[in-house]
């Protein structure tokens, strides 16, 4: 698939488990970069992000320590309910729930990856 896409985002759950797979997943891109010379990694996308739990906290800061500033967003995603929500019906959290962080978080990634948007 990164073979012959232009861009790619990663998105980094905020849980212990995701960062096992972190480095793996940049050793994949990082070889489709060397295949495919015009994929750009535009950035890892922190989600999940739950306010008031301590090891959600921990992960966020842990990446944002050892990863460099220019690989992340400045933007993250937060686990909310109208989130989990969405998902489970299948539907875009920005459509069924336009004013939950969580979807106003996507909309700023959004006006992010294309500075048109804003």
């Amino acid at each position: 698939m990164l073979a012959h896409s232009q861009h790619v985002v990663v998105p980094l759950q905020c849980e212990p488990l995701a960062l096992q797979t972190t480095t793996q997943i940049l050793r994949a891109v990082r070889e489709a970069t060397a295949q495919n010379g015009s994929l750009v990694l535009d950035g890892i996308l922190l989600t999940m992000l739950e306010d008031g739990n301590a090891v959600s906290q921990r992960v966020a800061a842990y990446v944002r320590e050892q990863l460099p500033a220019e690989l992340l967003f400045d933007v993250a995603i937060p686990r909310t309910m109208a989130s989990i929500d969405a998902f489970a019906a299948g539907q875009p959290v920005v459509l069924r729930s336009p004013d939950d962080p969580a979807s106003k978080a996507y909309t700023r990634l959004a006006e992010i990856l294309d500075p048109k948007l804003r």
